[in-house]
């Protein structure tokens, strides 16, 4: 529109004897071609000194065909289409906001004195129990001190262990004390003096897998004087249970989201050769007095949105927030392999080398639950909440990014859904036309929900 009326200004001018109003109007035509509200002002004041210093220079004939050019140029950044999105199958922007109830049961109630249950996550398998102390043949005592508790949690692991059949030796086990808290049973924060009679011991034993696993056969020998043990196996699609003897027997598939580099798409201005030629044919006719001039530029106009090439801009490219939500999820869905090798493999996808070890450690301790036995949340989706101004510096871009990322993990028979939000500072750089994680700084983390 700014264009539009300029060259009705121009022309207006044309016949009249001031040769400041069609230069500040053509050139208006060219600079709110693709100006923001911030631009504009700039821009206004640049007309404004052009048209004062060319006001004595003979050079009114300019003043139409710049002006016509800012018509074209206008109408290529009003209907020019959007640029390339990021691939959907790289970020979820998920409504972390609609979020589940904080815990809820995956196993039936159950007064059984040992509780077995098992999750299948993409790349862990992971065995819980959750028993009666009085029932495991352990120990004797009537009162377990603080100061016995570490060799009781070690028999109980072994008991545990010479029982289950089907599965490698565990990579990781703990045993911990428990108490019953809201519905549900957490690890003693400060061991206590336990009564045997009454005391709960939890096991968690963790089997990291290469891929993600398609089939599980296990069985398990409950202590003397257990005739059977209920369990519950849960996988990220689907919930089951079983009472064990007999063996318990899984096969099946679930989707697990892949790590796929974020394309870099560079700043481009859609321009049509077409209208550009038709253009510049418009213009010459003009100058030579052809006939037809005027319906040329008019039908460059009206084609400039068709048939368009993308020209790149000399500006340094910006990230945009579906490329910052996707690299964020890349680190945490990295971070879902249990191996720490081929952790880094995955991470590498997203973050540089040099940033490698930093990314891993902090974010790796950041899902870790010390009140859930060592088990991490699962991050399922990633919701960007704020960008800051992004700054261009020795070939990086800094941006300041808030994020909500929402996940859950399975721990004891519960299903605990977490969200937390992050305040931090992410630098970026180009790799092979992607973009990567120089330095991940996380200032501020808070739990809301």
């Amino acid at each position: 529109w700014p264009a539009a009326a300029g060259v009705v200004i121009a022309a207006a001018a044309l016949r009249g004897t001031d040769t400041r109003a069609p230069w500040i109007a053509a050139l208006a035509g060219v600079g709110y071609g693709r100006a923001d509200m911030g631009a504009i002002v700039g821009a206004d004041a640049a007309m404004l000194a052009a048209g004062l210093l060319l006001s004595r220079v003979p050079l009114r004939p300019l003043a139409y065909p710049v002006g016509a050019a800012g018509v074209f140029l206008a109408l290529q950044a009003a209907t020019a289409p959007p640029a390339a999105a990021t691939p959907a199958s790289s970020v979820l922007l998920a409504p972390v906001r609609a979020a589940p109830p904080v815990s809820t049961p995956v196993a039936p109630s159950s007064e059984a004195p040992l509780q077995m249950f098992v999750e299948i996550a993409p790349f862990e398998i992971r065995v819980e129990w959750v028993a009666r102390l009085a029932v495991l043949p352990v120990t004797s005592a009537e009162r377990v001190a603080v100061a016995e508790q570490d060799a009781i949690k070690r028999r109980v692991a072994d008991l545990l262990e010479d029982g289950l059949k089907g599965l490698p030796a565990p990579a990781a086990r703990r045993v911990d004390f428990l108490m019953r808290s809201a519905g549900t049973v957490v690890e003693r924060p400060r061991p206590v003096d336990e009564e045997t009679e009454s005391a709960l011991v939890g096991a968690v034993f963790s089997y990291p897998c290469a891929e993600p696993p398609t089939s599980l056969r296990l069985s398990f020998a409950a202590p003397p004087g257990l005739v059977s043990t209920p369990v519950t196996l849960v996988t990220p699609i689907s919930t089951s249970t079983y009472t064990t003897p007999p063996p318990i027997e899984w096969a099946g598939r679930f989707p697990v989201p892949r790590v796929e580099a974020v394309v870099l798409h560079r700043p481009t201005f859609d321009l049509s050769l077409a209208g550009v030629a038709l253009l510049v044919a418009g213009v010459v006719a003009w100058r030579r007095g052809w006939p037809g001039a005027r319906l040329s530029i008019a039908v460059a106009c009206l084609v400039s949105p068709y048939g368009t090439i993308a020209v790149p801009l000399p500006v340094a490219a910006t990230p945009s927030e579906p490329a910052l939500a996707s690299l964020v999820l890349n680190v945490y869905r990295s971070l879902d392999q249990a191996d720490e090798e081929r952790a880094y493999d995955r991470l590498g996808v997203s973050v540089t080398g040099a940033a490698l070890r930093s990314v891993y450690l902090d974010q790796r301790e950041s899902l870790e639950l010390g009140s859930r036995g060592g088990a991490r949340v699962r991050v399922e989706s990633v919701e960007i909440i704020d960008v800051g101004a992004a700054e261009h510096v020795d070939g990086r871009v800094r941006v300041p990014v808030t994020w909500e990322a929402a996940g859950y993990v399975v721990h004891f028979g519960h299903r605990h859904f977490r969200q937390n939000r992050y305040l931090a500072d992410l630098e970026l750089v180009e790799a092979d036309g992607h973009w990567k994680i120089a330095r991940l700084a996380v200032w501020d983390r808070q739990r809301t929900r």
